[in-house]
């Protein structure tokens, strides 16, 4: 006798409409994250690194899964590949929360590493400096001079952009 799927659970129905999705369309880069994140969820961190690495190959930006794949090495304590995927994450997609949320998280994990710490927040300073949002740069070259008050790069990039940001300040005030 046969068992209808019904009568799986549904952990075990869902990961086989997944791979079914997937089967039918490959290029289906969110049927593989959904299944890396069941993958996840069911303590299966091999399975849900290939799924994660599966997807991306399919769509290299895909935020969620350079987010899901930061949080999955982080559990593995692969902190430096951790901190590289959830700041991928960020670049794809500035608006994505659950990727600032799990860098927040990933940072207070980080904390007895403070030269990951260091290094990846004074990272996020130069990213928001490019995209152009000097008040966040100034904050986390800030957080970073807490965390590390002998940074040199932290505390010059700080500087500057403390007297671009008066310039641009004054200059708008001037229009006035």
């Amino acid at each position: 006798m046969v068992s209808s799927p019904s009568s799986f659970p549904i952990c075990l129905r869902v990961i086989v409409f997944y791979e079914l999705a997937f089967h039918f369309n490959p290029y289906c880069a969110e049927a593989c994250n959904n299944l890396g994140v069941i993958y996840k969820d069911r303590d299966n961190l091999d399975k849900a690194v290939e799924c994660y690495q599966l997807a991306l190959s399919i769509k290299p930006n895909f935020s969620q899964s350079l987010n899901n794949l930061g949080v999955v090495y982080t559990v593995q304590g692969k902190m430096d590949v951790a901190a590289s995927m959830i700041e991928k994450a960020i670049v794809a997609n500035p608006t994505y929360a659950e990727a600032y949320n799990n860098l927040g998280l990933f940072l207070s994990l980080s904390l007895a590493s403070n030269i990951i710490v260091v290094v990846l927040v004074q990272s996020y300073g130069v990213l928001y400096r490019d995209a152009g949002s000097i008040s966040l740069a100034i904050e986390a070259y800030e957080q970073c001079l807490k965390i590390d008050p002998d940074s040199r790069n932290a505390g010059q990039y700080c500087g500057k952009h403390y007297v671009a940001l008066m310039g641009a300040e004054m200059n708008h005030a001037s229009v006035y």
